[in-house]
């Protein structure tokens, strides 16, 4: 059997979370793509006007009207930030969807290449209470990753509440 197509079948009851990993990224590789926008509006149409295309200049208009330039730039800068955060917020939950995934994917592996170790007839029974330990103790360690990564998780959530 083909390496990829054993490796498919680990990774396929994920496959959502996957594809949900996969469309977060691409939004945040688009909040990163505005990030230098508000600068833009701010040198072309806010600090040089004189320099600044006429585009610029009718757009700011359009949104901020005649308001002070000092307070233009207040608000793109806002924005700025904004669109920093947003940006790393998306990433953190594409990152957190791929991690667990991993980890998931990873346990279901373990499992079943020590149930596959158990049910060698080769083997003494010493040695199956030995895979046996094993196994429980990946199990633990898995959980207790788990357990670490979500606590962390959790509490940046609540950080920013």
């Amino acid at each position: 059997m083909n390496i990829y197509a054993r490796t498919i079948r680990y990774f396929r009851p994920f496959a959502l979370a996957t594809a949900g990993g996969v469309g977060l990224t691409l939004v945040s590789i688009g909040f990163n793509l505005l990030k230098p926008w508000p600068f833009k509006f701010i040198v072309d149409g806010v600090l040089d006007s004189s320099a600044g295309t006429a585009e610029t200049r009718v757009l700011l208009k359009e949104w901020f009207g005649a308001t002070s330039p000092s307070l233009v730039v207040f608000w793109l800068c806002l924005a700025m930030v904004l669109i920093s955060l947003l940006a790393g917020l998306v990433n953190l939950g594409s990152n957190y969807l791929f991690v667990r995934v991993g980890l998931q994917s990873l346990l279901k592996l373990r499992t079943d290449l020590y149930t596959a170790l158990q049910n060698l007839p080769q083997l003494t029974r010493l040695v199956q209470q030995h895979v046996q330990d094993f196994l429980a103790d990946q199990l633990n360690n898995y959980q207790l990753l788990e357990l670490r990564y979500f606590r962390r998780v959790k509490h940046l959530r609540d950080g920013y509440r």
